[in-house]
């Protein structure tokens, strides 16, 4: 999966700390999600296999994880106006995966897409609408994430200390956690780079 394994490299998903409740942040950047290209079912499965990596600990299962979904940068090759991949996309991500998704923050969403939220959330089972919020905060506002994490818990793209030196890109520590995995969305002989 070529177009998932550049999307990455590039930092699509960002190291981060954990949120002011102790639970792990999964910082994905969506500049670099070019969804025409990967289509519904990989970005799924993208996703899934970044949860199963990021819920190894006792303490992030116990906790959950906390997705931060970093709109800035976002241009048209990122964004789809088809609404029933939008919303398979949200249910599967949000309500078919074992994790516990505490909460999913929209960081510098743009003002369509929440124009668009607010009408086509309505077709979404509540219980995955009620754990999104809209932050339309800049990041160069000093203290903008004072609410959300420390600042050392951010990504380092935003200033945060947050980096796991031992693995070039997210895409190698994913690969890493993963290996010898049995997922039910991914064949166990399938092989994962070495990280």
């Amino acid at each position: 999966e070529p177009n998932v394994k550049s999307a990455y490299r590039a930092g699509f998903c960002a190291f981060a700390g954990r949120d002011r409740n102790g639970r792990q942040l999964v910082w994905v950047r969506m500049r670099y999600c070019r969804v025409r290209e990967i289509g519904v079912k990989l970005a799924v499965k993208n996703t899934w296999m970044c949860l199963d990596a990021a819920v190894q600990d006792p303490e992030t299962v116990r906790k959950g994880l906390t997705f931060v979904y970093d709109f800035n940068g976002l241009g048209p090759a990122n964004i789809t106006a088809n609404v029933f991949d939008i919303k398979t996309t949200l249910v599967a991500v949000g309500l078919s995966h074992p994790s516990q998704i505490r909460e999913v923050v929209f960081l510098n969403c743009p003002s369509l897409f929440y124009s668009a939220w607010r009408v086509g959330s309505k077709a979404l089972p509540g219980a995955l609408a009620n754990l999104i919020t809209f932050w339309p905060v800049s990041t160069k506002t000093p203290g903008w994430h004072d609410k959300l994490c420390h600042q050392d818990d951010l990504p380092g793209y935003l200033g945060g200390a947050t980096v796991d030196a031992s693995q070039d890109s997210y895409y190698d520590w994913l690969c890493g956690r993963l290996r010898n995995w049995d997922l039910p969305y991914r064949p166990q002989d399938a092989d994962l780079e070495d990280p």
